[in-house]
């Protein structure tokens, strides 16, 4: 059976040939930019700035911290995930409400190389990385 090398190393397949389709592809993508944005920097041995830095430490109100994480997100992903082109990251502006809402929201637009299509990915600090697409 063909897989994909993420696949692969995970444990999943996909369906079809050796070259995913538009979705698969995607999804793929999408699959792995979790598990990077979940991954603590260095807690991968032989990948030492695999990840993000801890976000707790990150102050709501410090504007320049959180570019910076703005940044480290965008330097994880140009790294790692090959597949994606044109990255581009920005904080999204947080919605009031109590004190235990409080997440970092980050855009990460880019685009699929060899591809039209764009992802949007919305992402938010907060334990585990939440991956939602918001388009194409």
């Amino acid at each position: 059976m063909d897989v994909g090398l993420f696949e692969g190393v995970m444990g999943r397949y996909l369906t079809g040939g050796l070259i995913p389709d538009h979705g698969g592809r995607v999804k793929s993508i999408k699959d792995h930019l979790e598990t990077l944005l979940s991954t603590r920097r260095g807690s991968v041995a032989h990948l030492p700035d695999y990840g993000l830095p801890d976000s707790s430490q990150i102050s709501m109100i410090d504007r320049i911290a959180i570019a910076k994480f703005g940044r480290d997100i965008e330097d994880a992903v140009k790294k790692y995930e090959p597949r994606l082109i044109h990255v581009r990251v920005r904080p999204m502006e947080q919605e009031s409400g109590s004190i235990a809402d409080f997440k970092l929201g980050f855009l990460l637009e880019a685009r699929v190389i060899n591809e039209e299509a764009r992802l949007h990915v919305f992402f938010s600090t907060g334990g585990a990385a939440e991956i939602e697409d918001t388009g194409q």
